[in-house]
C-alpha cells in the first residue's frame, strides 16, 4: 500500500488556500461572516498559513444546532476560517483515498449522488425478488475516532498533518459527552458510548462518515460474501437476492461492523422485502414501474416556497434559489 507525502507542505501553501476558500465560500458570499471574511482574505488566509506551517493552528469552538430532518441531528456550525482548513484537508485528502472507493459508495460523489442512487436501485429492484434495507444506528454519534486515525495513517505517515486533522476529531468527541446533546440527538443512554462521534456540519466528517470509514466495508461486501445486488449511500446498505442469501448477509454485515467498526444496526433482523412492492428510499418510493417523491419533499418544497411569498416581507434565505433547485430536482427525477 502506498503512503502520501508531503501533504503538510501543501496544506499551507497559500495558493491551496486560495482555493480552498473560493471552494468554501461559494454561493455563501452574502452571509455576513462570510462577507467580514472576505474583506480581509489575504490577511486571514496569510494567518492560516502561517499558523498550519508553524503548527500553531486551532480550531475555535462551534457553535451546535439541533434540528429535526426528519429525525433528531445536532449540527456543528463551524466558523469560516476553520471551514477554509477543513476544505483545505479535504482537497489534500481526497486524491489520496478517492481511487479505492468502491462503484457502489454513492453518497457525496462527483458524477454519482442521490438521484444516480435511486435510479441505480430501481435497476436492482427489476433485477431481483427479495431486498433488505439496513441502516447503521445512530451511525455519526457512534463513529469511533481511534479507528478512524488508524484508516488515516495506514496511508498518510506525516504526524503533522495527521495533526490538523485531530483538531476536528476532538471536536467530535465532545459532542456526544454532553447529556443535553445527548438528549437532543435522541441518544440512547448507553450507546454510543461516550467519547465518540463525528460533528455533523464539519466538511471532514462528510468524507471520513461517507467514505472512509466504511470503503473497507464495501469491498468486503463484493469480495467475501459476493453480493450482486449492493448499494451504500453513507449509513445505508441495500442488498438484492434470495431470501436464504439475505439471511445470512444481514447477520454477517452485523457482525462485521461490530468486531471491525464498533457500530451496531438500527434493526438486525430488518425485514426480507419484496421487490415486487415498493421501497422507501433517499426521500423517493420506488417501484418497479416508476419512482416517486415522497410526500415529504413535497411539504418541505411547499415551505421554501412560503419564504419566496412571505407576506410580512421578511427577506429569503441566502441559499434559497439552490434549495428550490434541489427540491424540483427530487420531485422530477
Amino acid at each position: 500500500m502506498r503512503t502520501a507525502r508531503g501533504l503538510f507542505e501543501r496544506l499551507y501553501r497559500l495558493d491551496e488556500l486560495e482555493a480552498a476558500a473560493s471552494a468554501t465560500v461559494r454561493g455563501k458570499r452574502r452571509r455576513p461572516d462570510v462577507a467580514r471574511f472576505l474583506f480581509r482574505l489575504d490577511h486571514e488566509l496569510e494567518k492560516l498559513s502561517r499558523e498550519l506551517s508553524e503548527q500553531t493552528y486551532r480550531p475555535s469552538d462551534f457553535d451546535v444546532v439541533s434540528i429535526r430532518d426528519p429525525k433528531p441531528r445536532l449540527i456543528a456550525r463551524v466558523p469560516i476560517r476553520d471551514r477554509v482548513v477543513q476544505t483545505a484537508l479535504v482537497r489534500q485528502l481526497e486524491p489520496v483515498f478517492e481511487p479505492g472507493y468502491s462503484d457502489d459508495d454513492y453518497a457525496c460523489r462527483p458524477g454519482f449522488g442521490t438521484h444516480r442512487a435511486v435510479l441505480r436501485l430501481w435497476h436492482l429492484m427489476r433485477r431481483f425478488r427479495f431486498a433488505v434495507h439496513l441502516d447503521v444506528r445512530a451511525y455519526f454519534p457512534s463513529i469511533d475516532p481511534d479507528i478512524l486515525r488508524q484508516i488515516l495513517s495506514r496511508r498518510i505517515r506525516d504526524e503533522r498533518f495527521l495533526a490538523v486533522v485531530d483538531h476536528g476529531l476532538r471536536a467530535g468527541r465532545r459532542l456526544y459527552v454532553d447529556p443535553a446533546h445527548r438528549r437532543s440527538a435522541a441518544l440512547d443512554p448507553n450507546w454510543p458510548p461516550p467519547g465518540r462521534g463525528l460533528a455533523v456540519g464539519s466538511y471532514t466528517s462528510q468524507i471520513f462518515a461517507a467514505h472512509l470509514y466504511l470503503n473497507a466495508f464495501d469491498h468486503w461486501v463484493k469480495r467475501q460474501l459476493k453480493i450482486p445486488g449492493y448499494l451504500r449511500y453513507v449509513d445505508d446498505f441495500r442488498f438484492g437476492d434470495r431470501r436464504t442469501d439475505l439471511r445470512h448477509w444481514r447477520q454477517a454485515t452485523a457482525d462485521w461492523l461490530f468486531t471491525r467498526r464498533r457500530l451496531k444496526l438500527k434493526y438486525p433482523n430488518a425485514r426480507i422485502l419484496s421487490c415486487r412492492g415498493h421501497l422507501d428510499a433517499l426521500g423517493h418510493r420506488i417501484r418497479r414501474d416508476d419512482i416517486e417523491a415522497l410526500p415529504r419533499a413535497g411539504r418541505k418544497f411547499q415551505r421554501t416556497l412560503a419564504q419566496v411569498l412571505d407576506p410580512l416581507g421578511r427577506p429569503p434565505r441566502l441559499d434559497l434559489d439552490r434549495s428550490i433547485a434541489a427540491s424540483v430536482g427530487v420531485m422530477l427525477v
